[in-house]
């Protein structure tokens, strides 16, 4: 399983849940797309929707990357 694999399905269940509004799109550097990805978490309030979490899934193992 990669990070972005384990954010698709912590984002699915967040996107079911009724106290969340809406989640952003799944952002992430683009050299290291499988080891670290993030999403906000937006919710409602009476002034509108806000982002109030940022979600990060960091993958720890040690990866070979084309970085110079």
């Amino acid at each position: 399983m990669e990070a972005i694999d384990l954010l698709k399905i912590i984002r699915e269940n967040l996107d079911n849940n009724s106290e969340v509004e809406m989640t952003s799109q799944i952002m992430y550097d683009p050299i290291k797309i499988q080891y670290k990805v993030s999403f906000a978490v937006m919710e409602r309030n009476t002034q509108g929707i806000y982002k109030s979490f940022m979600i990060t899934v960091d993958d720890v193992k040690k990866h070979i990357t084309n970085e110079s």
